[in-house]
């Protein structure tokens, strides 16, 4: 089976520049070459109104957040809550920066990252936990103005398995 053009293209492009498979990397090795690729393939982060590390509770500890405002207008503003990509392995609030300013300001909302304790390191279904916890805080979050039931969960990978519960 062919691969998708574009990701033909890609692929090819990487091989070109002599890029190492991320398999054939450690994990620290992968970890960094994951972030390097997604900064450089972003280009320029588009500003935002408004950025903010915090930390929130989760199920063994805190949990790193990064709530994106955009320039909307007053009001209370409706919560996209995200979670990157990676296989529960790779990724990191810093690998999702750029999608994220782009998702707050196309939606008008207050875009909410959310950090994961990654696997090897924490074993299933550690991640998915920490997902649940975040995905949990944002209505009760001051950030939002005022408390909203307005929330949407937005996920690349293996996150996006998660189905909140009833």
């Amino acid at each position: 089976m062919a691969f998708d053009p574009q990701l033909q293209a890609l692929y090819d492009q990487r091989a070109a520049q002599g890029a190492r498979p991320l398999y054939e990397m450690t994990l620290d090795e992968a970890r960094a070459a994951d972030l390097a690729a997604v900064q450089a393939d972003a280009g320029t982060p588009e500003p935002v109104r408004e950025v903010l590390d915090e930390s929130i509770p989760g199920p063994a500890g805190t949990l790193p957040v990064r709530i994106y405002r955009p320039d909307a207008g007053p009001g209370p503003l409706p919560v996209l809550v995200y979670f990157f990509g990676g296989g529960w392995t790779l990724g990191s609030i810093e690998t999702s920066d750029a999608i994220c300013r782009s998702l707050a300001n196309a939606a008008g909302c207050l875009t909410i990252a959310v950090g994961y304790r990654l696997a090897p390191e924490h074993k299933f279904p550690a991640a998915l936990h920490d997902c649940f916890a975040g995905l949990r805080w944002p209505p009760s979050t001051p950030h939002a103005s005022a408390p909203t039931p307005r929330a949407s969960l937005s996920a690349a990978t293996a996150p996006a398995a998660i189905s909140p519960p009833p």
